[in-house]
């Protein structure tokens, strides 16, 4: 049996993202990695499998364009698709 979906409630992120944010302030470069993949996840709405898979490469599903500032998922859970600001 498949338990019930849990997402965070809006106090958890923003816990979560300040705990994040100050442990990356410590200069560690693990922490600042943490940092950037929680607040990519929580900016994006990117389900984990997502995030692992995305890339700099247009020539991958799912990818980051840093000139236009977009993220684009076409490989994605259900056959959703879409580009993400």
């Amino acid at each position: 049996m498949r338990s019930a979906r849990r997402f965070f409630s809006q106090g958890e992120m923003t816990e979560l993202i300040s705990r994040v944010r100050r442990k990356a302030n410590g200069g560690r470069l693990i922490d600042k990695i943490d940092h950037a993949l929680v607040t990519f996840a929580w900016a994006t709405g990117c389900r984990a499998s997502e995030l692992a898979s995305v890339s700099l490469s247009a020539t991958q599903p799912n990818w980051i364009d840093l000139q236009s500032g977009l993220v684009t998922i076409t490989d994605a859970k259900w056959d959703s698709k879409g580009t993400i600001p």
